[in-house]
């Protein structure tokens, strides 16, 4: 009769022992045999990387030469803190650092200063809001470009539009190989 048990490393050596006192046991086969801890890294890694690539894909809207976040983005916003949270859960869990950049957009159309201007406060505006909602301070931080990145090329007012924004990178960092 076969099985497939969850054990504690701990617990193997203790199931070998017990394997060898009970009568009529020739033989433990360990192979079936899930590591816990290995497994719970497992789950919370694949935590982190779907929690990343949702991060990465939110981008909150502006209206033209304003800072207040566009109409009808509450549930982005819900959404957002919720996964920032299950990605810094994970994180520690797994003993990663990781860090959200919050990058502040604007299109190209005006004066290039204004522009930069509008890309500092946009960011800004977004981490005081995820502040507001419970995120700490030190898991948000502003990204200062040192020049416009649209993220579109064109000139079309959807792509403008889109360029006004304020959109999100994670970087993430093992501890492990920082100690190394």
């Amino acid at each position: 009769m076969a099985c497939c048990l969850l054990l504690e490393p701990p617990l193997r050596s203790g199931l070998r022992k017990l394997a060898r006192a009970i009568p009529g046991v020739t033989e433990l086969n360990e192979r079936e045999l899930l590591d816990a801890d290995a497994q719970a890294r497992a789950v919370k890694l694949k935590e982190l990387q779907v929690a990343q690539a949702a991060i990465e894909q939110v981008a909150l809207h502006f209206p033209v030469d304003s800072i207040d976040i566009g109409r009808g983005q509450e549930e982005v916003l819900a959404r957002l803190v919720a996964t920032i949270q299950t990605l810094f859960t994970a994180a520690r869990f797994v003993g990663y650092d990781v860090q959200v950049d919050a990058i502040g957009r604007a299109d190209r159309t005006g004066i290039a200063k204004k522009n930069a201007m509008l890309r500092q406060q946009r960011a800004e505006r977004v981490v005081a809001e995820l502040a507001t909602r419970g995120l700490l301070a030190e898991q948000i931080a502003i990204f200062r470009s040192r020049a416009a990145e649209p993220l579109h090329g064109e000139d079309t007012s959807q792509d403008l539009a889109a360029d006004r924004s304020v959109t999100f990178e994670v970087r993430v960092a093992d501890r492990q190989k920082k100690l190394e």
